[in-house]
């Protein structure tokens, strides 16, 4: 069965909605496309580590204006700044929302850096200190970013791992 495809027109008393005609065999049919719903978001994968084990992994919806940013609250009050939307943290923060798998217990502000400084994770006890990220990019490697999770913006496809270094492994050998 052979289609032909003619070009979309505007259907007069039909806001957003477009005709087209696809001619087959058994003659023309109207088919409607809906422009009222959003077009399906960009979205990227947070995934939280506590050592070995996966907390929480989670697509998010990347916010399409790019230069957007979302005011974030430091845990203990005081005043909010904003940060890129598609930052890492304002997106581990929206995902934070969302479930009950963690919770950010102590995110604090530093005004000397300008950044946000993630201490505590609840996942269920308490793990403060020794909170890292990195991220692969779509079609890339993984990265360490030399910058806050505050600054860093993720992209459609990009994986980011929040994780959890223990103050064991940070600890000297001692010798014999």
């Amino acid at each position: 069965m052979g289609y032909e495809y003619s070009k979309p027109s505007y259907e007069t008393g039909r806001p957003h909605r477009y005709r087209s005609l696809i001619h087959a065999v058994r003659g023309p049919a109207h088919v409607f496309a809906d422009f009222d719903a959003p077009p399906p978001g960009d979205v990227a994968t947070i995934t939280v580590r506590n050592g070995s084990t996966v907390v929480w992994s989670g697509e998010v919806t990347l916010n399409p204006d790019i230069s957007a940013t979302v005011p974030i609250t430091p845990t203990l009050g005081g005043d909010s700044h904003p940060v890129p939307a598609n930052s890492v943290l304002a997106l581990l923060s929206a995902a934070d929302a969302a479930q009950a798998e963690f919770d950010i217990s102590d995110l604090q502000y530093n005004s000397s850096y300008s950044s946000f400084y993630l201490n505590c994770i609840t996942v269920p006890a308490s793990l403060c200190a020794n909170w890292q990220y990195a991220v692969t990019p779509s079609g890339g490697s993984l990265t360490n970013p030399g910058v806050g999770m505050d600054v860093t913006a993720l992209s459609s496809g990009d994986i980011a791992y929040v994780y959890s270094v223990h103050r064991a492994a940070l600890r000297p050998m001692r010798q014999r």
